[in-house]
């Protein structure tokens, strides 16, 4: 089945090669060797870095919810300024209407409980009230928007100045996210304003 090696001959046949294997090799390398070890190494290079480039980072499954947003805000609910509230609205570009005071009473309300937003606006001279003239309020609150409508209650003049009241009762919390967005709009064209409570 095996055969029988016979190492005397193997012996032999190494020594024989030997002095051939030991033998120094001199190989001079010519600009030609230059050339092709820099094409090799540019291809390799080339090919590690599209290689690398096209490697898709590990993606991380993102979990989703249909929760209100402020769920995940984090922190405890900042307190709010207690009773009536009055904001001076200013800007570098007066407009036409122009929200020039904004009332709140009361700023900390409850939900179910009633507040009343009282709204100045301030209207450029020769304008007259029409039924164009309008006053809006959408509340932001932590699970969604409500819209406030708004009364006539007064116009003095000149210049014009009207103001504006509304009721909002809050059926939403508003613990973390707590806006109004205010709008006048006229024949002469809109303003808004936002305010933001939390």
């Amino acid at each position: 089945m095996f055969k029988k090696i016979n190492f005397s001959k193997l012996k032999n046949l190494l020594h024989s090669l030997k002095p051939n294997l030991l033998k120094p090799v001199n190989y001079k390398l010519t600009p030609k060797h230059y050339t092709f070890f820099i094409i090799i190494f540019g291809i390799i290079a080339l090919l590690l870095t599209l290689f690398f480039i096209n490697q898709k980072p590990t993606e991380q499954p993102i979990e989703t919810t249909k929760e209100s947003p402020a769920k995940s805000i984090v922190g405890n609910v900042a307190p709010l300024a207690q009773g009536k509230q009055i904001y001076s609205i200013r800007t570098d570009k007066p407009n036409n209407p122009q929200v020039i005071q904004v009332e709140l009473d009361p700023l900390d309300v409850k939900m179910g409980e009633e507040q009343i937003l009282t709204v100045i606006v301030k209207h450029s001279e020769g304008e007259s009230i029409t039924n164009k003239n309008i006053v809006t309020a959408v509340y932001y609150t932590d699970n969604g928007s409500t819209t406030a409508k708004f009364k006539l209650r007064r116009a003095d003049g000149p210049p014009l100045i009207t103001i504006w009241e509304g009721i909002w009762i809050p059926e939403d919390t508003h613990n973390y996210i707590y806006q109004a967005a205010i709008t006048a709009a006229s024949a002469s064209g809109n303003f808004l304003t936002t305010l933001s409570f939390r």
